[in-house]
């Protein structure tokens, strides 16, 4: 069996120092072999363009990023964050950019309309027996709201962000999840949506912590 993973720094990293990262146990649970994991600080345009391109999963799990990062085919991580720390001609660009062009609510509306793209025009064309779970690494437009609702595939929320917490210190450990037991709802989470798998459905949890027996 294969898992792929596909986003951004929240599916990046298979190892962590003092304990098991989600991406760990599932492929340990399922003895899977993962064949890719996200690239941190991308877009969803990295996801469509340079992550899913031949490659081939029996379980395919993205998770979405936010809408305000911009795709690059060689600079991977450009976004409002990793563009105070750009040198050179492209870091003056990108600088300007989210200072002086961005629109708002137009780069929402057109992070919308990828995502429709890509569930209609290119996760509706897997294999039949494919599974596809969808997470959120952020929320929506606002305190309740998503971006988009997923016809093909299983969506759960809430967001990963609202599991590590937003403390600094979260930015430094694997996938944003710096415990055990974080990680092992986010793995709970997802191998309930893949053992039940019903495509098309909504999965709604709380954010209840159980002591890890994985």
């Amino acid at each position: 069996m294969k898992i792929g993973f596909f986003g951004d720094s929240y599916c990046a990293k298979i190892e962590a120092r003092g304990f098991k990262t989600y991406l760990k146990k599932l492929s340990s649970h399922y003895n899977a072999d993962i064949i890719h994991t996200g690239i941190g600080g991308s877009s969803i345009g990295d996801v469509l363009l340079k992550q899913l391109p031949g490659r081939s999963a029996d379980i395919y799990i993205f998770v979405w990023t936010d809408y305000g990062r911009l795709y690059n085919s060689y600079i991977r991580n450009i976004n409002a964050s990793s563009a105070a720390t750009m040198l050179g001609g492209v870091g003056d660009a990108v600088r300007g950019y989210y200072k002086y062009l961005l629109d708002d609510q137009f780069a929402k509306i057109q992070y919308t309309a990828l995502l429709e793209y890509i569930d209609n025009h290119v996760i509706s064309k897997f294999p039949s027996n494919t599974k596809i779970i969808h997470l959120w690494s952020f929320k929506g437009f606002g305190d309740a709201d998503y971006y988009y609702r997923w016809k093909n595939g299983v969506e759960i929320r809430p967001a990963l962000v609202e599991v590590s917490g937003t403390v600094e210190s979260v930015k430094l450990v694997p996938n944003h999840l710096a415990t055990e037991d974080q990680n092992t709802l986010v793995f709970n989470w997802i191998r309930q949506a893949i053992d039940n798998y019903n495509s098309g459905t909504l999965i709604t949890k709380e954010i209840i912590y159980e002591p890890s027996t994985i």
